[in-house]
């Protein structure tokens, strides 16, 4: 184990996935006296492989093959190395976005349930890395006050077509990118495809028939091109870039397709519905057994039609029922995080960073303001200080 002084880095690269997360956390961590850095990941990860910032422990929201790398450069730095996987939550196999080189640098790794504890120790061994914590995800829904949206009744479509709509550009484009990080045959590229042209074919026409009754706002995922939307639909509201909790609460009704999105609209309660065209697709995922889902037109319109007039039928009959999670997932975290720490240095002097430039990309997918911060720590009654060490970058020190 490396020489650790008493800091923790989080590192955040979606913005919607991981901030609040991180900064739950963070809030865990401080409320323990230990000092904690979040922010973008680029950042956080080029100040340890220049050996810039101070020798801590790190944690890692991902775990694929570009995490595995950077994995590398912040332990080479002697750092302490923890791993995680919040891709992971709509899995039904939660393999397919886990490198084995992340599995074999990391110190440790933080799993979300003792079923993706089993599924990861009998594909790698190593069964003393692995620590269920539960989903730091989950105890920020359950905890946090999630504000009120003050507008009409609106219909919220969540959408996630980072391959076929990409902000990377062309499909090839961004399967690349996706090879780069993760094991993709051509079989299955060609699957990825042809299941997120199937379901946006089906929202599309879903969303058409909806327009003209139905308030409709969307908002797509960060790794999409949002303006695609905004040429194909010029009606629908898109509201891209913003905090996807309040939306979600706040909406009459969730649509998505085998999102991440289907497990917090069943956390909120809020009623939610799945487009799942391609079914031999979709049975990767979880959020079917959980979220009402159909695979066609005539399918979805007879769900909506029932709970928009009525408040009836499956859709309802769904969104009563509770889901059962381990509790506490970022307290659980931070105490995994804390146990690498209590013994370690205490920080002095002056903090070192050196600030760093990114892509635009980068900051399209994260960038964060000290107001931001500030708002939620302040929100959790969390009495530290706060430090803008980088653009999007902030060093938490307790009071």
């Amino acid at each position: 184990m490396p020489t650790m002084n008493r800091i923790a880095y989080l590192n955040c690269e979606i913005k919607s996935r991981d901030l609040s997360t991180r900064l739950l956390i963070a809030s865990h961590l401080l409320n323990l006296n230990v000092p904690v850095v979040v922010g973008q990941l680029w950042a956080l990860v080029g100040n340890a492989r220049a050996r810039k910032s101070i020798p801590g422990t790190y944690l890692f929201a991902t775990s694929n093959s570009f995490q595995a790398r950077a994995m590398k450069w912040v332990k080479e730095a002697g750092n302490f190395v923890i791993a995680s996987d919040e891709e992971a939550l709509p899995l039904v196999n939660s393999l397919s976005n886990v490198s084995s080189d992340a599995i074999d640098i990391c110190d440790k790794f933080l799993v979300d349930t003792e079923l993706h504890k089993s599924i990861l120790i009998k594909e790698y061994g190593a069964k003393e890395k692995f620590h269920v914590t539960g989903s730091s995800r989950f105890e920020h829904i359950s905890t946090t006050d999630i504000r009120a949206i003050p507008s009409n009744p609106y219909i919220l479509f969540n959408t996630g077509f980072g391959v076929i709509n990409s902000v990377w550009g062309s499909p090839e484009t961004a399967l690349g990118m996706m090879r780069s990080a993760t094991p993709l045959s051509i079989q299955d590229a060609q699957s990825i495809i042809d299941s997120e042209k199937a379901a946006l074919d089906l929202m599309i026409l879903l969303i058409r028939w909806l327009i003209p009754n139905h308030r409709i706002v969307l908002r797509p995922h960060p790794s999409e091109n949002a303006q695609t939307w905004r040429n194909i639909l010029p009606e629908v509201e898109i509201v891209e870039g913003s905090a996807s909790l309040p939306w979600i609460k706040n909406a009459q009704l969730v649509v998505h397709s085998n999102s991440t999105t289907g497990l917090e609209a069943a956390l909120l309660r809020t009623p939610v519905i799945n487009l799942d065209p391609m079914p031999d697709w979709g049975k990767q995922y979880i959020v079917p057994k959980i979220n009402h889902t159909v695979k066609n037109l005539t399918a979805a319109q007879e769900a909506l039609d029932a709970f928009l007039k009525n408040r009836t039928g499956p859709i309802a009959e769904k969104a009563k029922r509770s889901l059962d999670f381990p509790k506490n997932g970022a307290l659980n975290a931070a105490r995994e995080i804390f146990t690498n720490l209590k013994n370690a240095n205490p920080l002095a002097g002056p903090f070192p960073w050196a600030k760093m430039e990114r892509a635009q990309v980068d900051r399209d997918k994260f960038t964060a303001t000290a107001e931001e911060v500030t708002e939620y720590m302040d929100g959790l009654k969390i009495n530290c200080s706060i430090h803008e060490l980088d653009d999007s970058v902030f060093l938490f020190t307790p009071l």
